[in-house]
Protein backbone atom coordinates (compact mmCIF):
# COMPACT_ATOMS: atom_id res chain seq x y z
CA UNK A 1 0.00 0.00 0.00
CA UNK A 2 1.40 3.39 -1.03
CA UNK A 3 1.46 6.16 1.57
CA UNK A 4 1.12 9.95 1.20
CA UNK A 5 1.70 12.50 3.93
CA UNK A 6 -0.34 15.56 3.02
CA UNK A 7 -0.29 18.98 4.66
CA UNK A 8 -3.32 21.28 4.50
CA UNK A 9 -5.58 18.24 4.15
CA UNK A 10 -8.76 19.68 5.65
CA UNK A 11 -10.01 21.83 2.79
CA UNK A 12 -9.87 22.60 -0.92
CA UNK A 13 -7.42 20.62 -3.02
CA UNK A 14 -6.01 18.94 0.08
CA UNK A 15 -9.38 17.43 0.93
CA UNK A 16 -9.82 16.27 -2.67
CA UNK A 17 -6.42 14.56 -2.51
CA UNK A 18 -7.67 12.66 0.53
CA UNK A 19 -10.94 11.67 -1.15
CA UNK A 20 -9.29 10.30 -4.26
CA UNK A 21 -6.44 8.53 -2.53
CA UNK A 22 -8.82 6.92 -0.08
CA UNK A 23 -10.90 5.61 -2.98
CA UNK A 24 -7.71 4.32 -4.62
CA UNK A 25 -6.71 2.42 -1.48
CA UNK A 26 -3.76 4.55 -0.38
CA UNK A 27 -2.72 5.12 3.19
CA UNK A 28 -3.07 8.86 3.84
CA UNK A 29 -1.45 10.73 6.72
CA UNK A 30 -3.72 13.77 6.57
CA UNK A 31 -2.34 16.79 8.43
CA UNK A 32 -4.13 19.98 9.42
CA UNK A 33 -3.91 22.67 12.07
CA UNK A 34 -7.15 21.88 13.89
CA UNK A 35 -8.40 18.29 13.46
CA UNK A 36 -11.31 18.90 15.82
CA UNK A 37 -12.84 21.31 13.29
CA UNK A 38 -12.07 19.21 10.20
CA UNK A 39 -15.53 17.60 9.92
CA UNK A 40 -15.31 16.43 6.28
CA UNK A 41 -11.79 15.08 6.74
CA UNK A 42 -12.75 13.21 9.90
CA UNK A 43 -15.77 11.71 8.13
CA UNK A 44 -13.56 10.31 5.37
CA UNK A 45 -11.11 8.94 7.94
CA UNK A 46 -13.91 7.26 9.91
CA UNK A 47 -15.04 5.30 6.85
CA UNK A 48 -11.54 4.43 5.58
CA UNK A 49 -10.95 1.32 7.70
CA UNK A 50 -7.86 2.92 9.18
CA UNK A 51 -6.16 3.87 5.92
CA UNK A 52 -6.74 7.61 6.46
CA UNK A 53 -5.48 9.03 9.74
CA UNK A 54 -5.73 12.67 10.82
CA UNK A 55 -2.75 14.37 12.45
CA UNK A 56 -2.49 17.76 14.10
CA UNK A 57 0.17 19.81 12.36
CA UNK A 58 0.65 23.54 12.01
CA UNK A 59 3.49 23.67 9.49
CA UNK A 60 4.62 27.06 10.82
CA UNK A 61 5.39 25.47 14.22
CA UNK A 62 8.62 23.60 13.59
CA UNK A 63 8.44 21.84 16.93
CA UNK A 64 5.19 20.20 15.81
CA UNK A 65 6.85 19.15 12.55
CA UNK A 66 9.74 17.49 14.41
CA UNK A 67 7.34 15.81 16.85
CA UNK A 68 5.23 14.27 14.10
CA UNK A 69 8.31 13.17 12.17
CA UNK A 70 9.53 11.38 15.30
CA UNK A 71 6.15 9.76 15.91
CA UNK A 72 6.13 8.46 12.32
CA UNK A 73 9.84 7.59 12.24
CA UNK A 74 9.20 3.97 11.22
CA UNK A 75 6.68 4.83 8.47
CA UNK A 76 7.89 4.90 4.84
CA UNK A 77 6.25 7.82 2.97
CA UNK A 78 6.00 7.27 -0.78
CA UNK A 79 4.80 10.81 -1.54
CA UNK A 80 5.36 13.82 0.69
CA UNK A 81 2.89 16.46 -0.50
CA UNK A 82 3.63 20.01 0.69
CA UNK A 83 0.12 21.21 -0.06
CA UNK A 84 -0.37 23.70 2.79
CA UNK A 85 -0.11 27.37 1.89
CA UNK A 86 -1.89 30.70 2.02
CA UNK A 87 -2.89 33.31 -0.55
CA UNK A 88 -2.58 36.94 0.59
CA UNK A 89 -4.63 39.92 -0.40
CA UNK A 90 -3.14 41.94 -3.22
CA UNK A 91 -0.43 44.52 -2.55
CA UNK A 92 -0.22 47.51 -4.86
CA UNK A 93 3.24 48.90 -5.54
CA UNK A 94 4.08 51.51 -2.93
CA UNK A 95 1.68 49.95 -0.41
CA UNK A 96 3.50 46.69 0.37
CA UNK A 97 2.72 45.19 3.77
CA UNK A 98 6.15 43.91 4.78
CA UNK A 99 4.96 42.25 7.97
CA UNK A 100 2.43 40.24 5.97
CA UNK A 101 5.12 39.42 3.42
CA UNK A 102 7.36 38.07 6.18
CA UNK A 103 4.52 35.90 7.50
CA UNK A 104 3.80 34.60 4.01
CA UNK A 105 7.43 33.62 3.45
CA UNK A 106 7.40 31.76 6.77
CA UNK A 107 4.19 29.90 5.87
CA UNK A 108 4.71 29.15 2.19
CA UNK A 109 8.48 28.82 1.91
CA UNK A 110 10.13 28.12 5.25
CA UNK A 111 7.50 25.58 6.22
CA UNK A 112 7.88 23.70 2.94
CA UNK A 113 11.59 23.43 3.59
CA UNK A 114 11.14 22.35 7.21
CA UNK A 115 8.57 19.65 6.43
CA UNK A 116 10.71 18.34 3.57
CA UNK A 117 13.83 18.20 5.74
CA UNK A 118 12.05 16.50 8.62
CA UNK A 119 10.47 13.80 6.47
CA UNK A 120 13.32 13.11 4.03
CA UNK A 121 14.30 9.93 5.95
CA UNK A 122 10.73 8.65 5.68
CA UNK A 123 10.63 9.28 1.93
CA UNK A 124 14.05 7.69 1.44
CA UNK A 125 12.87 4.37 2.86
CA UNK A 126 9.75 4.22 0.63
CA UNK A 127 9.17 2.64 -2.78
CA UNK A 128 8.14 5.73 -4.79
CA UNK A 129 10.41 8.34 -3.14
CA UNK A 130 8.62 11.54 -4.24
CA UNK A 131 8.46 15.02 -2.70
CA UNK A 132 5.94 17.48 -4.13
CA UNK A 133 5.79 21.24 -3.73
CA UNK A 134 2.78 23.26 -4.91
CA UNK A 135 3.71 25.94 -7.43
CA UNK A 136 1.84 28.49 -9.54
CA UNK A 137 2.10 30.00 -13.00
CA UNK A 138 2.77 33.20 -11.07
CA UNK A 139 6.02 31.66 -9.80
CA UNK A 140 7.64 31.69 -13.22
CA UNK A 141 10.28 34.40 -13.58
CA UNK A 142 10.54 33.99 -17.35
CA UNK A 143 6.79 34.28 -18.07
CA UNK A 144 5.70 37.97 -17.82
CA UNK A 145 2.82 38.33 -15.41
CA UNK A 146 3.04 34.62 -14.65
CA UNK A 147 1.56 33.57 -17.98
CA UNK A 148 -2.06 34.10 -19.06
CA UNK A 149 -3.18 35.53 -15.73
CA UNK A 150 -1.86 39.07 -15.38
CA UNK A 151 -2.45 41.05 -12.19
CA UNK A 152 0.02 43.85 -12.80
CA UNK A 153 1.85 44.86 -9.63
CA UNK A 154 -0.64 43.32 -7.20
CA UNK A 155 0.94 39.87 -6.82
CA UNK A 156 4.62 40.46 -6.13
CA UNK A 157 4.34 39.27 -2.52
CA UNK A 158 2.71 35.96 -3.44
CA UNK A 159 4.86 35.48 -6.54
CA UNK A 160 8.13 35.79 -4.64
CA UNK A 161 7.14 33.07 -2.17
CA UNK A 162 6.17 30.70 -4.98
CA UNK A 163 9.33 31.48 -6.96
CA UNK A 164 11.26 30.72 -3.78
CA UNK A 165 9.50 27.36 -3.49
CA UNK A 166 10.54 26.54 -7.06
CA UNK A 167 14.16 27.35 -6.25
CA UNK A 168 13.89 25.30 -3.07
CA UNK A 169 12.57 22.33 -5.05
CA UNK A 170 15.38 22.69 -7.57
CA UNK A 171 17.94 22.75 -4.75
CA UNK A 172 16.33 19.79 -3.00
CA UNK A 173 16.37 17.81 -6.22
CA UNK A 174 20.15 18.14 -6.33
CA UNK A 175 20.63 17.30 -2.68
CA UNK A 176 18.32 14.29 -2.73
CA UNK A 177 18.95 12.74 -6.14
CA UNK A 178 21.77 10.53 -4.78
CA UNK A 179 19.16 9.08 -2.39
CA UNK A 180 16.87 8.27 -5.31
CA UNK A 181 14.31 10.90 -4.25
CA UNK A 182 12.33 12.74 -6.96
CA UNK A 183 11.42 16.38 -6.22
CA UNK A 184 9.03 18.31 -8.45
CA UNK A 185 6.90 21.45 -8.25
CA UNK A 186 3.36 21.30 -9.63
CA UNK A 187 0.98 24.12 -10.42
CA UNK A 188 -2.40 22.60 -9.44
CA UNK A 189 -4.32 25.12 -11.53
CA UNK A 190 -6.70 27.89 -10.59
CA UNK A 191 -9.20 25.57 -8.97
CA UNK A 192 -12.74 26.07 -7.75
CA UNK A 193 -11.89 26.05 -4.05
CA UNK A 194 -12.36 28.61 -1.30
CA UNK A 195 -8.87 29.95 -1.97
CA UNK A 196 -9.40 29.98 -5.73
CA UNK A 197 -12.75 31.76 -5.55
CA UNK A 198 -11.40 34.58 -3.42
CA UNK A 199 -9.18 35.64 -6.33
CA UNK A 200 -12.00 36.09 -8.83
CA UNK A 201 -12.58 39.55 -10.24
CA UNK A 202 -16.08 41.03 -9.68
CA UNK A 203 -17.08 40.29 -13.28
CA UNK A 204 -15.78 36.71 -13.26
CA UNK A 205 -17.72 33.55 -12.39
CA UNK A 206 -16.62 30.15 -11.14
CA UNK A 207 -17.09 28.79 -14.67
CA UNK A 208 -13.51 29.78 -15.47
CA UNK A 209 -12.10 27.79 -12.54
CA UNK A 210 -10.70 24.28 -12.75
CA UNK A 211 -12.68 21.42 -11.23
CA UNK A 212 -10.71 20.19 -8.17
CA UNK A 213 -11.55 16.60 -9.11
CA UNK A 214 -9.86 17.07 -12.48
CA UNK A 215 -6.87 18.85 -10.92
CA UNK A 216 -6.12 16.07 -8.46
CA UNK A 217 -6.85 13.25 -10.90
CA UNK A 218 -4.44 14.81 -13.40
CA UNK A 219 -1.71 15.36 -10.80
CA UNK A 220 -2.05 11.74 -9.71
CA UNK A 221 -1.51 10.67 -13.31
CA UNK A 222 1.56 12.90 -13.47
CA UNK A 223 3.21 11.54 -10.34
CA UNK A 224 2.56 7.98 -11.52
CA UNK A 225 4.83 8.69 -14.51
CA UNK A 226 7.67 10.46 -12.69
CA UNK A 227 11.18 9.08 -12.78
CA UNK A 228 14.44 10.40 -11.41
CA UNK A 229 15.08 11.96 -14.83
CA UNK A 230 12.31 14.51 -14.11
CA UNK A 231 13.53 15.59 -10.69
CA UNK A 232 13.76 19.36 -10.26
CA UNK A 233 11.17 20.11 -12.95
CA UNK A 234 8.16 22.44 -12.76
CA UNK A 235 4.83 21.22 -14.15
CA UNK A 236 1.25 22.25 -14.72
CA UNK A 237 -1.41 20.02 -13.25
CA UNK A 238 -1.96 18.44 -16.69
CA UNK A 239 1.65 17.29 -17.04
CA UNK A 240 2.86 20.19 -19.21
CA UNK A 241 6.37 21.23 -18.22
CA UNK A 242 6.72 24.93 -17.38
CA UNK A 243 9.77 27.19 -17.65
CA UNK A 244 11.38 28.02 -14.30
Amino acid sequence: MDTMLLTGANRGLGLEWVRQLDQAGWRVLACCRNPAKAAELNAIAAKSKGRVTVHKLDVTHHGQVDKLAHELRDVPIDVLNNNAGVLPTRDRWGETDYHKWQELIWTNLFSTCKVSEAFTPHVAKSRRKIILTMASTLSSVSMPGGGPLVWGDEKHVYRTTKAGINMLAKSMSGYLKPMGIIVVSINPGWANTEMGRQDLEPDQTTDILLDPVVSIRSMRQLIDKLTLNETGNLYKWNGEELPP
